[in-house]
């Protein structure tokens, strides 16, 4: 019988692939850590809107109170009525003396322009900004959209809103109170900006 040199191979290395159990724990991990990148972005997400809101909401607020307050601090008096608008509640018609293009007033005691603070009677969530100018001012007749968004528009004077006085052609003070509310886009509540003013007329 001849002779032969029989060789064994020992495989030798270490083992590769991971159990079952390891994939598990693997999938785990990396799922919770993907859960919480998704929730840090929404909250980046939601954060960021709440804060283009809060501007956008804040500066028409302003904008809109501001320009308020230099109508009615130009104005010679309040108008019961003109135009087929009316003073009310929520409404405010300002008669202030007609500028030339110099910005100087053409005469305080009879040439007139009328400005009308209102709420669109098409859409009451949009204040207006009506001019009704006289032939030699300068100032063109135009409406004017000045806030979207309008929750609460309250014209008063002493505690007493404007459509509860009967005339309002004597009064020297108006109080203003704007709200503004707008929608948060992921929030269910919206975001409310509010401003109070007391402005007295020209001369006052």
């Amino acid at each position: 019988m001849d002779n032969k040199k029989i060789f064994r191979y020992k495989l030798s290395g270490s083992r590769s692939g991971f159990t079952l159990v390891e994939l598990l724990l693997s999938l785990g991990v990396a799922s919770i850590l993907l859960a919480v990148i998704m929730s840090m972005s929404v909250s980046s997400q939601q954060l960021f809107a709440l804060g283009s809101v809060f501007s956008d909401i804040h500066a028409e607020v302003r904008i809109s109170m501001d320009y308020m307050k230099r109508d009615i601090m130009g104005a010679t008096r309040m108008m019961n009525s003109y135009g087929g608008y009316t003073t009310t509640s929520s409404s405010i018609i300002l008669e202030i003396p007609s500028v030339d293009v110099n910005g100087n007033v053409i005469d305080i005691n009879n040439d007139f322009d009328y400005i009308t603070y209102a709420l669109n009677s098409g859409d009451p969530t949009q204040l207006d900004r009506i001019i009704d100018a006289s032939a030699s001012s300068s100032r063109a007749d135009e409406t004017q959209i000045f806030a979207r968004n309008v929750d609460t528009l309250l014209f008063s004077s002493g505690g007493t809103v404007l459509s509860s006085i009967g005339d309002v052609s004597g009064l020297t003070q108006v109080d203003i109170t704007l709200i503004l509310l707008k929608a948060v886009p992921g929030n269910s509540d919206p975001l409310q900006e509010t401003l109070s003013s007391k402005v007295k007329l020209r001369n006052n």
